[in-house]
């Protein structure tokens, strides 16, 4: 008698542990493809936000790139961007802007959060320079302007020794000092140089660095030369 195939009982077909790893694989990728396409399409869009930060950095617009930062910081904390936006706000605040209070809060996320191990002494020891600095923030406003200004050394120069005759007591007298001594050095006015690093020497104490006394020397015998010399 013919067996009609079509009437037959269906079967359960075994499905074989490895075909079920593989299904539950297919599976689990596909859940995870939504996903995915949202991850590339954020780290897109902040890649996008820190491009248009530097370029606004370069450009001189310190304020757009702090609030583009910003916005990396606060609307995109997972992301590998946030490291170098919270850095960079630091940066801006204190250089560029000069809010010790904003530069302090973010100095003080990037110490917590991101700092490797040979950062955080360096960043510690800034934290502490900027907390005295609050009460003197009108004069580091106006020092980091001269700073930060590139209007050549003629005009650096006299506005920090106006700086020093009208704020004797400054914090960062010896950093301003120090640019004195480099920028005159630059001017080929070696008595003055000598005489800047000198005051570096002097107010500096045992902080002096090696840098300085090396440019004190320097700047000594290359004095004594051209006096000699009659220069």
């Amino acid at each position: 008698m013919a067996i009609i195939a079509d009437k037959l009982p269906l079967q359960l077909v075994p499905i074989r542990p490895a075909k079920l790893i593989q299904l539950f694989i297919l599976t689990l990728v596909g859940s995870l493809l939504p996903f995915a396409g949202f991850a590339v399409e954020n780290s897109r869009t902040v890649n996008d936000l820190k491009q248009k930060a530097q370029h606004a950095y370069i450009e001189g617009r310190y304020a757009d790139a702090a609030a583009i930062n910003k916005e990396i910081a606060e609307k995109h904390p997972e992301s590998e961007a946030r490291r170098y936006a919270v850095q960079m706000l630091g940066t801006i605040y204190e250089n560029n802007i000069v809010d010790i209070r904003k530069a302090i809060r973010w100095d003080r996320e990037y110490l917590k959060k991101y700092a490797d191990p040979r950062q955080v002494s360096f960043y510690r020891e800034k934290l502490s320079s900027l907390g005295k600095l609050l009460r003197q923030e009108e004069d580091f406003k106006t020092y980091q302007t001269i700073l930060f200004a590139n209007q050549g050394d003629e005009i650096m120069v006299k506005k920090f020794e106006a700086l020093l005759k009208d704020h004797p007591d400054f914090l960062m007298k010896v950093e301003v000092e120090r640019e004195l001594g480099y920028a005159y050095l630059r001017m080929d006015k070696r008595r003055e140089s000598y005489q800047a690093f000198q005051a570096v020497s002097r107010d500096a104490g045992d902080n002096t660095t090696t840098s300085d006394r090396i440019e004190t020397a320097t700047a000594s015998r290359y004095w004594e030369m051209t006096s000699v010399w009659g220069k």
